[in-house]
């Protein structure tokens, strides 16, 4: 897209969608759980969540970009996280476009699997 304005709202348009998406899929779970904090994931290196892809066939042809970085809690903004919980489990990430960094989302996953040596 040649309009960074569109882009934006292209790429604004999909994020809510691909946090939930990305934080049930098992390829996408696995690779989050193994995030260090400021370490990131980004759709150009992970494939698309299965159902994200089939269901917005879009972000494919507008070529869009998300980001995904673990964070620590004092990193997420109160408004986004005055309700979560907080425990050894917790891990949380900001989800945003590659171009579009100001435009962002967080989330708290509370550990991801028993099998998984996030949280142990």
């Amino acid at each position: 897209m040649s309009n960074p304005r569109i882009s934006k709202k292209v790429h604004s348009r999909f994020l809510a969608e691909f946090c939930v998406e990305a934080s049930q899929d098992k390829a996408w779970c696995d690779a989050l759980s193994k995030l260090a904090i400021d370490e990131s994931l980004s759709t150009a290196d992970q494939a698309w969540p299965e159902d994200f892809a089939e269901l917005f066939e879009e972000v494919n042809l507008d070529a869009l970009t998300y980001v995904v970085t673990r964070v620590a809690l004092d990193e997420v903004p109160r408004e986004a996280s005055a309700w979560w919980p907080s425990d050894a489990k917790a891990h949380y990430f900001k989800f945003s476009p590659k171009d579009f960094p100001q435009t962002k989302l967080f989330m708290m996953i509370d550990c991801f699997e028993e099998s998984s040596s996030c949280c142990h």
